[in-house]
C-alpha cells in the first residue's frame, strides 16, 4: 500500500455519515476519493502530484513540512512506493504548488448513491435500489456537459464522450445527443492543448531520469528516448525542468 506507513490520524478516503442507513442518496453528484486501496507503485510524476492533491483535499489542515515529508518519502524509490526517485527540489516545488493553489482533485466518477460499507448488500440489491432511485433516461443538460469537460481539462486528461459519460453517470449516447457543434470545437481545441502538455510532461520525465547524478542532458541524447520532433516542446520542457530545480 502506498499510504499504509503514515500516521493513522490522516484521512485517506472520503467519509460519509450513514448513521443507521444502508445508503445515502444525493440530489447532485458527489465525489468519492479513496487512497487506502492504492497498491501499485507510483509510476509517474503526474500520478504523484494527483495523490498529493487528493491527500491535501482530505487533510486540508496538515502542516506543509509534514505534507512535503510524506511525498518526498513516497517519491523515493528506496521506500518501495515509487518505481524511481524524483528529485527533492522538484517534489518540493510540486508540493508548494499543490499546497497553496488548493485545486480540487479530478474525480473520475461521481456518485449520487453511496452505499454503507458496514452493511452487507449484494450487487443485485444495489442495482435494484439504483433502478428505483433513477429514471431510465437521465436528464443531462448542456451545462452539465460543459462542467464535466472543465473537470477533465483541469485534470490534464484527453476529453472523450466516454469520459464525460463516466463523470455524469449516463450513457455515451446521451452525451452525444446533447453535445453541440460549439462544444465539439471546444473539445478539439482543448485536446490539442492537453496532448501537447502531456508530451512536454513526458519529456520532463526523461530529462529528470537522464540528469540523475548531476549529469547535463543534451538535446541530441534526449532525442534517442523521445519521438517528439517539435523543438519548441523540447525547449519548453527544458525551461520548466530548470524552473523546478
Amino acid at each position: 500500500m502506498v499510504f499504509n506507513d503514515f500516521d493513522d490520524k490522516f484521512i485517506l478516503k472520503e467519509t460519509f455519515l450513514f448513521e443507521e442507513y444502508d445508503f445515502l442518496f444525493y440530489d447532485t453528484h458527489v465525489c468519492y476519493y479513496n487512497l487506502e486501496d492504492i497498491t501499485s507503485k507510483v509510476s509517474s510524476f503526474n500520478q504523484l502530484r494527483y495523490y498529493a492533491e487528493v491527500f491535501l483535499y482530505l487533510n486540508p489542515d496538515i502542516d506543509f513540512k509534514i505534507f512535503f515529508g510524506i511525498f518526498q518519502t513516497i517519491g523515493n524509490r528506496d521506500w518501495g512506493k515509487s518505481i524511481r526517485t524524483y528529485g527533492k527540489a522538484r517534489i518540493e516545488q510540486m508540493c508548494q504548488e499543490v499546497f497553496y493553489e488548493r485545486t480540487k482533485p479530478f474525480c473520475n466518477k461521481k456518485r449520487k448513491v453511496i452505499f454503507n460499507p458496514d452493511k452487507i448488500i449484494s450487487q443485485e440489491e444495489k442495482l435494484a435500489i439504483c433502478g428505483l432511485l433513477f429514471k431510465r433516461h437521465l436528464s443531462v443538460s448542456e451545462d452539465d456537459i460543459r462542467s464535466a469537460i472543465q473537470e477533465i481539462k483541469l485534470a490534464n486528461i484527453v476529453i472523450s464522450d466516454q469520459k464525460i459519460a463516466s463523470i455524469l453517470s449516463c450513457s455515451q449516447r446521451t452525451v452525444q445527443r446533447r453535445i453541440t457543434k460549439d462544444i465539439r470545437t471546444e473539445i478539439s481545441k482543448s485536446n490539442r492543448d492537453i496532448k501537447r502538455k502531456i508530451k512536454i510532461d513526458k519529456i520532463i520525465e526523461y530529462i529528470d531520469i537522464l540528469s540523475e547524478g548531476g549529469n547535463d542532458v543534451k538535446i541530441r541524447e534526449l532525442k534517442k528516448f523521445i519521438s517528439v520532433k517539435d523543438y519548441s516542446m523540447i525547449k519548453e520542457a527544458f525551461a520548466k525542468y530548470k524552473d523546478s530545480l
